[in-house]
């Protein structure tokens, strides 16, 4: 009787994991199984930041409000955009289950969609980026949020560079959780 998965509705709900420096450690995959909605706000599934800070320094996976596309992005310190991937592909329409993926090769960030990949952008590891929590659901901030409004069917994140084998066994897997076939 109990839905299948964790359910953010778009306003105050989020979920502030311990710390895994994920940025620092120069490689990371992250793969999650979800719905996002479009709203009129950027909304984050998954990021890092400074609980100071007012915008996320190291965004993972977010979703545009402007065409609903996949993002991701990291900020230095001193608000120098070291990668930002807008208009990457769209997410899915309103409410639509898929499985989205990001990969961090420490100077390289892929975004999937489904298994299929939308952007490949290189970036320079040049500067201070503070990160000191993790928080799924929103923007790392004490100040200011972007609340995703999601269905969560699952989560994987490694703090290493998976091959595309492992993260297309573990994608099938994440979309078999969601009910879905990729």
């Amino acid at each position: 009787g109990f839905p299948r998965f964790v359910r953010a509705e778009g306003v105050d709900d989020h979920l502030v994991l311990p710390y895994l420096g994920l940025y620092a450690n120069n490689g990371a995959t992250v793969l999650s199984a979800s719905s996002l909605f479009r709203q009129s706000v950027n909304s984050c599934l998954l990021s890092e930041g400074n609980s100071a800070d007012t915008d996320s320094l190291y965004c993972m996976t977010r979703q545009l409000a402007s065409g609903g596309n996949l993002d991701s992005t990291i900020i230095r310190d001193d608000a120098t955009v070291l990668l930002d991937t807008t208009g990457s592909g769209s997410a899915s329409a309103d409410g639509t289950i898929s499985v989205r993926g990001f990969v961090d090769t420490g100077s390289n960030v892929k975004l999937f969609k489904n298994s299929q990949q939308l952007s490949s952008d290189n970036y320079t590891r040049s500067g201070t980026v503070t990160l000191n929590n993790t928080i799924i659901g929103g923007k790392v901030s004490s100040t200011n949020s972007m609340f995703g409004n999601f269905n969560l069917y699952g989560l994987i994140i490694t703090k290493s560079v998976l091959n595309d084998g492992d993260r297309r066994k573990l994608e099938v897997f994440l979309a078999n959780k969601a009910g879905i076939v990729i």
